[in-house]
């Protein structure tokens, strides 16, 4: 019974580390010049913080704030604030995601 539930556990994290990479490389493809090195580090340009804030908003939308807020390395804060933006953008400026 154990087993079957760390098979389950693992399972997930596999689909956790995909939707992470599937939108590392969708963000990426349409923000040129960002990088996966750079979406993922603390670089702070307006154009890789946008990118990564849409990174984090794809992300969440499938997995949640607590695995999104491991995924990147940041504080369930950071991933709360990242998706406010991106909502903001979305409902205010029309905002089109990359999907």
């Amino acid at each position: 019974m154990v087993r079957k539930w760390q098979d389950i556990l693992d399972r997930q994290r596999v689909l956790d580390d995909r939707i992470l990479q599937k939108a590392i490389n969708l963000v990426c493809d349409t923000y040129m010049g960002v990088t996966p090195e750079k979406l993922m580090s603390r670089c702070r340009t307006a154009e890789v913080a946008l990118a990564r804030h849409v990174a984090m908003y794809l992300v969440w939308q499938k997995c949640g704030y607590q695995l999104t807020a491991e995924k990147f390395e940041r504080s369930k804060s950071t991933i709360e604030y990242a998706v406010q933006q991106i909502r903001n953008r979305i409902r205010l400026e029309g905002f089109q995601l990359p999907i």
